[in-house]
Parts: structure tokens; sequence; C-alpha cells
């Protein structure tokens, strides 16, 4: 008697952890699935993106100023520190659009400012350009398709699923990297792997050009593997 009980005890036991090792693998094959799904959508939207790029694409660099910042130190009665952290932004603008526009050979590359963003998400592009002393440009954009790039912070986005109308919302991302070159769609979003999206320069002065240079090698190697 004391064995029957026993034995059943043991084959419960069994039963139990049969049951919970097939419910750990059912788990696990469907986190991997999504990875794969993930991983299939976002190549798939990133070989769109650069075929659409090399193919009659352009890229709008945005020009960030300090436009916040002066306002509050010249609400603080700082007119002279407004003053030339104004020029301060000015200087190293025009070296980083001077050193892409010499150097980013992938495709066109045209440039505007950070406070004419909402106007370039409206598609009013031509009439928004600067040139490379930031000034307003003659040049017309007659481009199908475009992605902004952007000087800053690189964010992680784990999980993330790319597609043309996503936003981007920072709140609560941890800032990966600093001082880089990031591509993102219009709506400021960040292109996700295995697009090379993104390249650090941390002094535009002395290594841009070189730094620039390397990633279109870069993107290049990405759009033959690619091609149609």
């Amino acid at each position: 008697m004391k064995f029957r009980i026993l034995f059943t005890i043991v084959l419960c036991l069994f039963v139990v952890q049969i049951s919970s090792a097939q419910q750990n693998n059912d788990e696990y094959i469907v986190v991997k699935k999504k990875k794969m799904t993930k991983r299939r959508k976002n190549k798939a939207a990133m070989v769109k993106i650069i075929r659409q790029l090399k193919n009659g694409g352009a890229i709008l660099y945005m020009v960030r100023d300090k436009k916040i910042n002066t306002a509050m130190l010249q609400e603080k009665g700082l007119p002279n520190a407004a003053k030339e952290m104004e020029q301060r932004q000015i200087r190293k603008n025009k070296i980083i659009v001077k050193g892409l526009k010499t150097n980013f050979k992938f495709c066109p590359i045209y440039f505007f400012l950070q406070s004419d963003l909402e106007f370039i998400q409206q598609g009013k592009i031509s009439e928004n350009l600067v040139d490379t002393a930031l000034l307003k440009s003659n040049e017309k954009f007659h481009h199908s398709f475009f992605l902004i790039m952007d000087y800053g912070d690189l964010y992680s986005e784990e999980g993330k699923i790319y597609n043309d109308s996503l936003s981007f919302d920072k709140t609560g991302l941890p800032s990966l990297k600093e001082h880089t070159f990031v591509l993102k769609n219009k709506y400021l979003s960040q292109l996700v792997n295995p697009f090379p999206y993104y390249f650090t320069v941390h002094y535009p002065a002395k290594d841009l050009g070189q730094r620039t240079e390397k990633y279109v090698l870069k993107l290049q190697k990405f759009y033959r593997k690619n091609a149609e």
C-alpha cells in the first residue's frame, strides 16, 4: 500500500515537471518567433529605405540651434551670454554643414533649421532649405524620398518594429551615445538594425570628414548587399 502511494506521488511530480518544462518550452518558442518576426519586419523596412535613399532619395540635415537656451538667458537679463552662446552654436553648425556637404557622397544632402522642422514635415522643403553659410538656399528639392539626419543622442529602443509613420518619443529611453549623427524618418523616429543608421563624431572640427567618409562606405556596403 505504501509503495503504491509513493509511486503515485512520484508519478504526479514527474507529470508536473514534464508539464512545466513543456510550458517553458512553448513560451520560449513564442518569444523566439516574436523576435524573428521583428527582425524580418525591420530588415524588410530597412532594405526598402536604403534602396529608396540611393535611387532618388536625399538626406536633410537638421541644423540645431540654441533658441530655448538663449531665450532663457535673455529672460535672466544676460544678453551677452545669450549672444555668445548663439555665435558659438553658429560656428559649430557651419563646420558641420560644410563637412557633410564635402564628404557625404552616398546621396544628395540638404540642410534646414531646426525651427523649420514643422514645415519640412508638411512637405514645404524647397522654401526652407539653407546653404552652408546657413542662409536661405536657392536649391530646389525634387526628391521622392528623404531621411532626416540629426546630431545629438542615440537612444535605446529595444523591441522596436519600425514603420515610416512612426513618431519618436524619448520619454524614459536611455541614451546610448552622445555626439552622434543619427538617421531618422520625418517624424524623428530612429532607423533600426540592420541599417547602419548612425555614426559618432565627438569633435566635428577635427574628425567629421574622415568619419563621414567611413560612414558612407558602410552605407554603400549595405546597399550593395541589398540592391535589387
